[in-house]
């Protein structure tokens, strides 16, 4: 998000970290440059840069993979019909789900992210956001399946939505409110969520005053990270 990048640059100094990293690689590969991430973080600039991907430049494009590709016919075969698409589970999404099995009471991995937000809840063009967003990310329709196929799979829905839930707070004084938020938050990470039912995120407002309100997202680490959320 900067005006202008210089060959001379260096993308640490411009604000790049490892995150971003991997979609500076996502978009140089869909341009047909192909580096590694070792490769960016010791050749910081273009024009270092330049040299590498120009060197590997003949593998061409990757083209993205079509749905259900990486499943064998068996697997194939198995789907529900309400699925889209489907892929195995990444060793570090079947980790997390792991220690979560492993260590229920710990919460472990359930996310739970807030914000207060000063303006009038509008509830109904909320809701239509949260569900829009259902549509587009496939994240928010998808559930796991850890047994039943040859490998532990992902299963995208064709359709699904986000449950929103208002809590009115607004009869309480501020330090009531305050104190039933942090109450809330604990709370919030216990129920753990059913691997088999999507999507495994909730989004709650409490009303706080007729010009402001707090707005909590609740997820499971499987589906979401930093940079997702």
């Amino acid at each position: 998000h900067v005006t202008r990048v210089g060959a001379l640059d260096n993308y640490f100094a411009l604000g790049g970290d490892s995150i971003r990293s991997i979609q500076v690689l996502a978009r140089a590969r869909a341009e047909g440059l192909h580096f590694t991430l070792p490769e960016l973080f010791a050749q910081p600039t273009v024009r270092q840069l330049a040299a590498l991907g120009l060197e590997h430049s003949a593998e061409g494009p990757i083209e993205p993979l079509k749905p259900m590709e990486l499943l064998s016919e068996e697997d194939k075969l198995r789907l529900p019909e309400d699925v889209q698409d489907a892929y195995p589970l990444i060793e570090l999404q079947a980790g997390l789900l792991f220690h979560a099995a492993y260590s229920p009471e710990t919460a472990v991995y359930h996310d739970v992210f807030g914000c207060r937000i000063k303006a009038p809840l509008n509830e109904q063009a909320l809701n239509q956001a949260l569900q829009t967003l259902a549509q587009r990310h496939d994240a928010l329709r998808t559930r796991f399946a850890l047994s039943g196929f040859s490998r532990q799979l992902q299963l995208v829905a064709k359709q699904g939505s986000v449950p929103l839930k208002i809590h009115d707070l607004t009869e309480l004084e501020e330090q009531e409110r305050n104190a039933a938020l942090q109450l809330f938050t604990e709370q919030a990470k216990q129920p753990r969520f059913d691997w088999n039912q999507a999507p495994l995120a909730q989004v709650h407002v409490h009303r706080l005053t007729t010009e402001s309100f707090y707005l909590t997202l609740s997820f499971h680490h499987a589906i979401l990270d930093g940079w997702s959320v």
